[in-house]
C-alpha cells in the first residue's frame, strides 16, 4: 500500500473542462502513484476545494504537484469535449424553456424529447468508461469519478418531467421515450433506472392530467414497462 495520502486542492476556480489522460497517466507511473478523482468533466471547481486524493510512497514536490494539476484544464465556461451531459442540457434547457407558462410550446419540447431518445437508445448500448484506470503494467493509477447510465438519463429527463405538469402531449412523450429506450437497455440496473423514470412520469400524469382518455393513454403505456 502508499505510506501517504495527499488531499490535491483546485488552483482556480472554474470548471473542470478537460483531463489530459494520458499525460496524468504518464506523471502518476513516474511517481508510482494513484490519484483518487472527486471530479468529472463539465464540474464546477472553488479554488482551493479538495479535486481529489493523492496516494503516494513519499511526499511529491511542489513541481510534481503543479505538473499534475497542470493536467486538468479549468477555464470559465463548460465545454462539450469530454462532458457529454454538456450537449444534453443544452438539449434540455431548450425543452424546459419551451414549457414555461411565457412560452407553452409543447411542441418544441416533445421535440427535445425525441432527440434525447435518440441519444440515451445510443448510450443503453455503449459500453461506459470504467472507473478505474490502470497503466501499460497493470498498475492501478486512477480512480475516476464516471458517469454511468442512470445519471445520464436523470440528466436528461429529471428537468423535463418536473416542469411537463398539465401537458398531457408531454407527458406522454416521455413515457413513450422511455419504452424506446428500455427496448435497448442490456442490463438490470439500466431497466432499473427506466422502471424509475416511468413511475415518475407516471406520478405526474395521475397528479396533473384532468382527462380520462389522456390519462388512460398515458397509463397503457406506462403498463409496457411497469406491467
Amino acid at each position: 500500500g502508499y505510506k501517504t495520502s495527499t488531499s490535491v486542492k483546485c488552483s482556480k476556480s472554474g470548471y473542470l473542462q478537460y483531463i489530459e489522460s494520458e499525460a496524468l497517466m504518464e506523471t502518476l507511473k513516474k511517481n508510482d502513484s494513484l490519484f483518487e478523482l472527486h471530479h468529472r468533466p463539465g464540474g464546477h471547481l472553488v479554488e482551493g476545494m479538495e479535486i481529489g486524493l493523492l496516494h503516494s510512497h513519499a511526499k511529491w514536490d511542489e513541481d510534481a504537484m503543479d505538473k499534475l494539476l497542470g493536467h486538468m484544464v479549468i477555464g470559465k465556461t463548460k465545454t462539450p469535449q469530454q462532458d457529454l451531459e454538456f450537449s444534453i442540457h443544452q438539449m434540455v434547457e431548450i425543452a424546459v424553456r419551451a414549457l414555461s407558462p411565457g412560452v407553452n410550446d409543447p411542441y418544441t419540447a416533445v421535440t427535445c424529447i425525441d432527440n434525447l431518445t435518440s441519444t440515451m437508445s445510443y448510450l443503453a448500448q455503449a459500453k461506459f468508461p470504467s472507473k478505474y484506470r490502470i497503466d501499460e503494467d497493470g498498475t492501478l493509477r486512477v480512480s475516476a469519478n464516471v458517469l454511468d447510465f442512470e445519471g445520464v438519463l436523470d440528466a436528461a429527463f429529471n428537468q423535463i418531467r418536473q416542469f411537463s405538469g398539465g401537458s398531457p402531449a408531454v407527458i406522454i412523450r416521455l413515457m413513450e421515450a422511455l419504452t424506446t429506450i428500455r427496448g435497448f437497455a442490456k442490463n438490470e440496473s439500466q431497466k432499473k433506472a427506466i422502471t424509475k423514470h416511468a413511475e415518475m412520469v407516471l406520478n405526474t400524469g395521475k397528479r396533473t392530467i384532468n382527462d380520462d382518455n389522456d390519462l388512460r393513454d398515458l397509463s397503457e403505456r406506462a403498463n409496457k414497462i411497469l406491467g
